[in-house]
């Protein structure tokens, strides 16, 4: 009888992580970030510049809303931390793709001006 009650003792903890990881809160912050990031890079034209990125934020949205209505707390928090992520990276993309086309249009006035001022001299 002693080795059973010690067992139990034993499994005690691991019982408790267990439970502790089914009471973690909906993470509907973390949900609410993850959506807005996405319309913030919609806003910064994502789609057009970064569709696979947007598309796996919005993926990961959708798995994170399906985990959070199984409540499956945690993994709806691990997938809407990623679609933010996906987010920001498709966002910084479109924002980098459109300062590159203007910076190539600068250039392409410079180089109309420098050919302007050498026809003149």
């Amino acid at each position: 009888m002693k080795t059973l009650t010690r067992s139990t003792v034993a499994v005690l903890p691991l019982l408790a992580v267990l439970a502790g990881c089914n009471t973690m809160d909906p993470p509907t912050a973390q949900l609410a970030q993850a959506k807005t990031q996405v319309e913030n890079a919609d806003t910064a034209d994502a789609e057009q510049y970064a569709a696979l990125s947007m598309k796996r934020a919005q993926e990961k949205i959708d798995q994170a809303e399906h985990a959070m209505d199984e409540k499956e707390y945690l993994k709806a928090k691990r997938l809407a931390e990623q679609a933010t992520a996906d987010a920001r990276l498709a966002e910084a993309t479109a924002q980098t793709e459109k300062l590159k086309q203007a910076l190539d249009e600068v250039n392409k006035n410079l180089d109309a001006l420098k050919s302007e001022l050498d026809a003149r001299s």
